[in-house]
């Protein structure tokens, strides 16, 4: 003895929710630009907050010639990817071009990848190797009651 409600098959196909996530072909698309884009700005970021260790004093000349040229990389190699698939991107919406231009973009992209990536671990085996030359007043005990206002 219960209450029965009749819906019509157009009123629960109207309300219903897709299986796939909702997503159609061009949000997926807008994305994946969204988080290229993101993830190359971020990179490009990085490498410019590296940069502004450009006239530390390092051990020695050559450890500040790699600091400076690692930092260069970062920064250039996200903002020459991102060229590089907005060119692509450009080049498929405009004609065939795009299809010869995917395998070399594929190639020049994964070369930039593995120059960012080496150019990171210079950068962190660089700042392991300055811990060996630490300045003296590094060791100096800080009376930090003196910094800290107590009531």
């Amino acid at each position: 003895m219960g209450f029965r409600t009749l819906n019509s098959s157009r009123a629960v196909h109207s309300r219903r929710v897709s299986s796939v996530g909702g997503y159609d072909e061009d949000s997926v698309s807008s994305r994946s630009i969204i988080i290229l884009l993101i993830g190359c700005l971020s990179g490009a970021v990085f490498g410019g907050i590296h940069c502004l260790a450009w006239n530390v004093l390092f051990r020695g000349h050559a450890e500040q010639i790699l600091w400076r040229a690692a930092s260069l990389v970062i920064v250039s190699a996200p903002v020459s990817i991102l060229l590089l698939w907005g060119c692509a991107i450009w080049l498929n919406s405009l004609s065939e071009l795009g299809d010869i231009f995917a395998s070399s973009e594929i190639i020049v992209s994964l070369a930039s990848i593995f120059i960012y990536i080496v150019a990171r671990v210079i950068l962190i085996v660089l700042i392991l190797m300055n811990f060996q030359s630490l300045p003296s007043g590094i060791y100096d005990t800080v009376a930090w009651t003196n910094f800290i206002p107590h009531l």
